[in-house]
């Protein structure tokens, strides 16, 4: 009995066995068809259903003979696979970020416009900011770059420093080479500054008309060795000039009025002023025993005389410096509001070092600190310190003699209301990208008024102090030529600041001027009438120049044109303070050539040597402690690049 169970077992065994292998035949004929029904070579007659749509339907579980809902599935696995495909299409396109991370650098060698663009924007962002080089090397700044442009190359700090600070400045030299070859006549500014490592540098700024635009570059700002000498410091500036090759087009050179400068540029051809070298200047002489004569020319032979004059420029002292000496001699008289001005200085150091002083006066603007180089910082001190109310002081924790009373404040005041108009003038002069020069005779005329006014207001030792100083010291500018002509030829002012009893004088020499242009360019005179002129409108000014009215010149009658542009131009009315003289030259360049011709080289030159002051604030944040281990190399082109990157010839 057990026997013929075990049989029948084994027998059901084989027949299922015989049964799978009949199934897994079938399995394998249809995965064949359905491969032949999917490239479109037969038809899928396994299940009965003969098309494609219908095999599809299978697949979908509508019927097949397999059975079952996956029966289709596993029937036509690979009609399956195609149609997932054809519902999940493939995600095959790379996006933005994918892309840029797998693309190349730019071709640095090959001079690639983007990797230009960029490299010429990091050169000006490290030397525009004045950041240390190394900058190029912090993992940030690469990040934003990368983020920026992946493609970019970010140069090292050592090919930052020796090739493209080099490569910069001198396509920066280049063009402004090009340019000063296209004026024919400029001025300079020129000063040496010692940092803090008590290290010298000469640096010298060029100002010159292109375009109706007056410009200011930067020649250099290089290292100066030795002793201040004058022969030293005109070698120094006849080989920058040299370089630049502008040697015959420098007309003007403003200096301080140290007398190491004033000697330099007194040389023969050097046509020096009647500026007296003050022994109180910022600038103290470096020489001594020196070969010069005691009217402070040198000798020369005489055919290296002849040659000097042919081309060496005017010297003039700058006009800022020397109004600084009209101020100190007037503060050395202030007598009983000396100790106010130290009771102010006091006040201003405790609020910069008390937290609670601060707090309290967070609302107020902050209190500045008195500078000893600039007279009129001891006036913004005073003034920021008058603009908190008297109960906020107060509530300070100041000793009682520290205390500033109503009375104090009132002298205080009056202090400041007398120096406001030298503050006015100093800020004009020393205007940036301006033209200062026509300024020097106006404001000279409107201080003095302004004087006259405060001492009949004040009549204290200060005041006359003052006005005993300016005619002593700024009185000599009123009789220089190029300061008059500067002014006559500003349209804001034409005869304007004139004395009555000047007029004819001052028209005399317009037309003298007028004639030996004419004369140099061979044209011929024509004949002409006389011209009477009416005065012009008056125009708004401010309360500096309000002694000005519209002056009545005298008729000019000559036979020939000569003085015909010249009474065209004192018939106009003067234009507003706030206009650009140029512009009105430009439009009447062509109605009026010669006297356009002789603004632009007198409007070109600067009244101060305040441009080269800017360079050497620029110079000062540059040479900060930390960076004291810069190259002289490196830091000559790091200014250059600073002070002439957006210089737009």
């Amino acid at each position: 009995m057990g026997g013929e169970r075990r049989g029948k077992m084994t027998a059901g065994r084989e027949e299922r066995k015989e049964r799978g292998t009949e199934r897994k035949g079938e399995w394998k004929t249809a995965g064949r068809e359905g491969k032949e029904e999917e490239r479109g070579e037969g038809r899928d007659d396994s299940c009965g259903r003969g098309t494609r749509r219908n095999v599809v339907g299978c697949l979908k579980g509508r019927g097949c003979p397999l059975g079952g809902k996956n029966g289709g599935r596993r029937k036509h696995p690979s009609l399956l696979q195609g149609t997932r495909e054809r519902q999940e299409p493939a995600n095959d396109q790379l996006s933005i970020a994918s892309f840029m991370c797998d693309t190349e650098k730019y071709d640095a060698d090959a001079s690639d416009p983007h990797q230009k663009r960029i490299t010429d924007a990091i050169i000006t962002f490290v030397a525009g900011t004045l950041q240390s080089l190394s900058v190029v090397e912090a993992e940030d700044f690469k990040k934003m770059i990368e983020t920026i442009d992946p493609r970019a190359i970010i140069p090292s700090r050592k090919h930052l420093s020796n090739k493209l600070l080099v490569e910069k400045s001198a396509e920066i030299r280049e063009t402004l080479i090009k340019s000063l070859q296209k004026v024919s006549q400029i001025s300079i500014t020129i000063d040496i500054w010692s940092n803090r490592q008590l290290r010298s540098y000469i640096c010298i700024t060029v100002h010159f008309i292109l375009n109706w635009k007056l410009h200011t570059a930067l020649l250099t700002c290089k290292r100066f060795t030795g002793r201040h000498t004058a022969e030293i410091i005109v070698a120094q500036y006849e080989e920058v000039i040299n370089n630049f090759s502008i040697t015959h087009k420098v007309s003007n050179i403003v200096t301080d009025n140290a007398s190491n400068m004033a000697k330099a540029f007194g040389l023969p051809g050097f046509h020096r002023s009647d500026l007296e070298s003050e022994s109180d200047s910022d600038q103290e002489s470096d020489f001594e025993n020196d070969e010069a004569t005691t009217s402070g020319f040198f000798a020369l032979d005489s055919e290296d005389s002849e040659e000097l004059f042919t081309y060496l420029p005017q010297h003039d002292g700058c006009f800022a410096h020397t109004l600084q000496l009209v101020v100190k001699d007037g503060m050395k008289e202030i007598g009983s509001l000396r100790p106010l001005v130290s009771k102010v200085s006091a006040l201003v150091s405790h609020i910069s070092k008390s937290t609670h002083a601060t707090d309290l006066l967070q609302e107020y603007h902050r209190v500045q600190t008195a500078n000893t180089t600039r007279w009129n910082s001891e006036v913004k001190m005073i003034r920021s310190v008058l603009k908190i109310p008297q109960d906020q002081l107060d509530q300070l924790d100041l000793d009682k003699v520290h205390k500033l009373t109503l009375y104090d404040r009132s002298c205080l005041q009056d202090l400041c209301d007398i120096l406001v108009p030298f503050e006015e003038v100093i800020d004009i002069t020393q205007g940036d990208k301006i033209e200062t020069c026509s300024f020097v005779v106006p404001c000279i005329r409107g201080l003095r008024i302004q004087m006259a006014e405060m001492y009949s207001r004040f009549n204290s030792k200060l005041v006359s102090a003052l006005r005993k100083s300016l005619e002593k010291r700024l009185s000599v500018y009123e009789d220089k030529l190029l300061y008059r002509l500067a002014a006559t030829l500003d349209p804001r002012f034409k005869l304007a600041w004139c004395r009555e009893s000047e007029l004819k004088e001052q028209q005399a020499v317009l037309i003298k001027e007028v004639e030996s242009i004419i004369s140099s360019t061979t044209t011929c005179p024509v004949e002409s009438s006389a011209i009477s002129m009416t005065p012009p409108p008056p125009v708004k000014q401010s309360k500096l120049f309000s002694y000005m009215t519209a002056a009545a010149a005298a008729p000019i009658t000559t036979r020939y044109t000569n003085s015909m542009e010249v009474s065209t131009y004192l018939a106009d009315p003067c234009l507003p303070e706030d206009t650009d003289p140029l512009i009105y030259w430009k439009q009447n360049k062509v109605s009026m050539p010669t006297l356009t011709k002789l603004a632009m080289n007198y409007l070109v030159v600067p009244a101060t040597s305040a441009p080269v002051e800017r360079v050497f604030s620029v110079a000062g944040r540059i040479l900060r402690p930390d960076r004291y281990q810069l190259s002289d190399k490196t830091f000559q082109r790091l200014v250059f690049i600073k002070y002439n990157k957006n210089l737009k010839l």
